[in-house]
C-alpha cells in the first residue's frame, strides 16, 4: 500500500486522516494519545504527511523517527516540503 496521511491535534486528541493511493481507500481515526498515534503511523507507515508549522514544532521529534519520505508542513497556505534522508527508496 501507498499511504499519504495528515496529522492534527484539536481539543487534547489527535486526528489522523490516511489515504491509500493504490486503493482509493480513505480513513479516519482519532486517538487520545501520542503513544497511539505513534503506534497507528508505525503501522501504517505512510510514504507522505501533511501537518501543521506548530504540530512540526510540538512533535518534531516524533516526525523525524517515522520512516516517511516526505513531510509537508502546512503554514499560512504555504506548504514546505522536507524530504526525510534516513528513508531508502
Amino acid at each position: 500500500n501507498n499511504f499519504f496521511g495528515c496529522i492534527c491535534f484539536v481539543n487534547a486528541r489527535f486526528g489522523l486522516a490516511i489515504l491509500d493511493i493504490t486503493t482509493a481507500d480513505f480513513k479516519t481515526l482519532e486517538v487520545d494519545t501520542l503513544l497511539e498515534l505513534q503506534e497507528e503511523l508505525y503501522r501504517l507507515t505512510p510514504a507522505e504527511l501533511l501537518v501543521g508549522e506548530k504540530f512540526a514544532k510540538h512533535y518534531g521529534e516524533l516526525l523525524s523517527q517515522l520512516q516517511v519520505m516526505l513531510i509537508w508542513y502546512h503554514s499560512q497556505k504555504i506548504y514546505f516540503i522536507v524530504i526525510n534522508k534516513s528513508k531508502k527508496c
